[in-house]
């Protein structure tokens, strides 16, 4: 699932980013939930619509393309909470996973290889999902290290916080009769 960038050009290369492990992993079933959030520019909601249906019929994806309230672009917060709500209400029940990505996001992984890195390595993310799936989590939060529009300690701080509480949590387990930490 991801929220569509104002600039088409964004959206539309992780659509071809989505093309290309959709036809690696043909054995997986996906469904595509996009949030259209650029606004009230009609030219771009109908290449994005397009460009969606090419992508359902080029590799047998169930896409959803979902419209933002009229009024404008949303917040990161209201944007990334509507999709959320949708992908909630899409599953219907389904036990399945879900992953929240950007649209600016690669799949490929620069990989140091020995001798050299290999920069166009994609490893099988779909099968990681699949095995954590196995393991009954929850929830699953990981990271994308490349080039977010952020400074490296905000996002590193936002981690750090994250471990903290779920350590302060955890610590307040019980197990057994003692605590689980």
């Amino acid at each position: 699932a991801t929220i569509s960038s104002p600039q088409i050009e964004i959206t539309l290369g992780f659509l071809d980013e989505v093309r290309a492990l959709a036809k690696r992993n043909i054995q997986t079933k996906i469904d595509l939930v996009v949030l259209y959030n650029s606004g009230d520019k009609d030219s771009i909601r109908r290449r994005l619509s397009q460009e969606i249906k090419e992508l359902e019929s080029d590799t047998k994806l169930r896409c959803f393309l979902l419209q933002q309230a009229p009024e404008g672009r949303l917040s990161i917060a209201e944007a990334r909470t509507l999709l959320q709500q949708n992908c909630y209400r899409i599953l219907n029940g389904r036990k399945i996973p879900v992953w929240l990505l950007d649209d600016d996001v690669h799949f490929d992984i620069p990989t140091d290889k020995g001798d050299h890195i290999d920069w166009n390595f994609i490893p099988n993310h779909l099968g990681w999902i699949a095995d954590l799936s196995e393991t009954g989590a929850d929830v699953v939060i990981g990271s994308v290290a490349g080039d977010p529009p952020l400074p490296f300690a905000s996002i590193i701080r936002t981690q750090i916080v994250d471990l903290l509480h779920n350590l302060e949590w955890f610590s307040g387990l019980v197990c057994n009769g003692s605590h689980a930490i």
